[in-house]
């Protein structure tokens, strides 16, 4: 298969927009479930960052952005891998807490 055959080939089967393979799965049971518990995720606004870097960076600067147009901005700041679990609550900027959690011990400390 030359260059070419392969990018033919993957343009036919790689795009579900094109090919409309793809019927399942669809949100249909999520948007169900979330509209039985009264759509709970309507209830404020939120702002989701994933990723593998930047997310702290990330997260500083909506916050700093948000908080210059008088909003207030919690976050909850978590990371997971194998060694520990950090898990920190800021709100407005400040820290709240820092729970550190290691080889199923925890160390929390409370920011005054």
């Amino acid at each position: 298969m030359s260059y070419a055959d392969a990018l033919a080939y993957l343009e036919t089967h790689s795009n579900y927009d094109t090919t409309g393979r793809i019927t399942s799965p669809t949100l249909d049971r999520m948007r169900a479930l979330m509209a039985a518990m009264g759509d709970p995720q309507l209830a404020y606004p939120v702002i989701h960052v994933t990723g593998t870097n930047g997310k702290g960076s990330t997260t500083q600067m909506i916050t700093r952005l948000l908080m210059a147009h008088g909003l207030s901005v919690g976050c909850l700041l978590s990371t997971s891998d194998a060694a520990d679990d950090l898990l920190c609550v800021d709100l407005g900027g400040r820290r709240l807490i820092k729970k550190i959690k290691t080889n199923c011990t925890q160390q929390q400390t409370a920011y005054s």
